[in-house]
């Protein structure tokens, strides 16, 4: 996938399977570039007043840190192998496909507070 370049509306981003039933937004906590629950992750980046934001998605197996910091690792359920990235009001940016059930996301970003770069990498599917 290319890199996107948006604003981002309110400065808030959103990963989540689109398809999985009862989603749970996690509260924003300003300690953290990241805030998750089990079925979503947030990401509160630079917001829309104040510019543009650059946005990977890309497969695991091609994490890099690439002059960026990691901010998150964990798991995040998928029901039907598809992680999109929104904007508020389930705007979609941009998916791709995912292992199912709970899969490995890392996220990397140029800064720890409001960050103008996000690397979003996304456990797939194993191919037998």
């Amino acid at each position: 996938m290319p890199k996107i370049q948006t604003s981002v509306p309110r400065g808030m981003l959103f990963i989540y399977d689109r398809n999985t039933e009862g989603i749970v937004i996690p509260e924003y906590s300003p300690k953290f570039v990241v805030n998750s629950t089990p079925t979503s992750l947030s990401i509160a980046t630079q917001s829309e007043e104040d510019g543009e934001v650059e946005i990977d998605l890309l497969p695991l197996s091609c994490f890099s840190l690439e002059e960026k910091s990691l901010v998150f690792e964990g798991k995040l359920m998928s029901a039907d192998g598809c992680i999109s990235i929104c904007f508020m009001a389930d705007e979609e940016i941009a998916s791709i496909s995912s292992k199912r059930g709970a899969c490995t996301i890392k996220i990397a970003a140029d800064s720890p507070q409001f960050p103008t770069a996000v690397s979003v990498y996304v456990e797939q599917q194993d191919i037998d």
